[in-house]
């Protein structure tokens, strides 16, 4: 057996021979084309999967970033001086300076009809759902609009459960308070932000300006840092 596997060794070692030889006796025209034939279309494909798992490699180890806080702002306009409140000054505020991880917000806007969106907002709809269903959402700032339908959503927590006492001792005056049918008792499931400066930094001179901390978030446990944050 040893010597049928010799003599396979030796005849895979003339083919190579003869191989090379062979590429060597062609002009330069002809080992061109004789690349193009036999080696450029693996070639090709071996960069392209390169490519690919380095793009991979980037975006899962490299790119990836933490989701610190993000929230939804419903009907009220956010410039770019504005969003830094709701993004980089909170990320700041938390104490975090890693760059990967990120505190951000998204701007829905609806056209409500009998306390509804209009048909035409189907799109923001099913957003806003994507990411509340996705436990992507810390927190929703609205106008009164937005505020009831939010609460029809069922998605607000509880702020007796949500903070703590010592953060709804400092915010009582400005709880929202809503009847749930459920607990057939009233409780707050917002706050008025007026005149706090992230009230002053969107713009809002009127007394509309309301937040909602959602009830089931990737974010629960920073919520009495971020009520610290607005009021501070």
């Amino acid at each position: 057996m040893a010597e049928e596997s010799n003599w396979g060794e030796d005849s895979l070692k003339v083919k190579i021979k003869k191989e090379k030889d062979k590429f060597m006796s062609l002009s330069a025209e002809e080992k061109k084309q004789y690349y193009k034939s036999y080696y450029l279309v693996p070639t090709i494909i071996a960069l392209v999967v390169l490519l690919v798992a380095g793009l991979i490699i980037k975006d899962v180890f490299i790119s990836k970033k933490t989701q610190i806080m993000q929230g939804v702002v419903i009907n009220i306009e956010v410039d770019d001086d504005a969003g830094k409140y709701l993004s980089d000054n909170m990320k700041k505020a938390f104490g975090i300076s890693d760059k990967k991880s990120t505190v951000s917000y998204k701007n829905i806007n609806f056209d409500f009809i009998d306390g509804e969106p209009a048909s035409n907002n189907f799109n923001n709809v099913m957003s806003l759902d994507t990411l509340i269903e996705g436990k992507a959402v810390g927190y929703i700032l609205c106008d009164s609009e937005g505020l009831e339908y939010v609460k029809n959503l069922d998605v607000a927590c509880n702020l007796n459960d949500a903070l703590s006492e010592e953060m709804l001792d400092k915010i009582s005056d400005r709880l929202i308070i809503a009847h749930s049918d459920s607990k057939k008792d009233n409780i707050p499931i917002g706050i008025n932000i007026y005149g706090t400066k992230i009230a002053k930094a969107l713009g809002i001179e009127e007394k509309d300006c309301n937040l909602v901390l959602i009830d089931e978030s990737n974010y629960t446990e920073r919520y009495d840092e971020l009520i610290e944050y607005i009021f501070d």
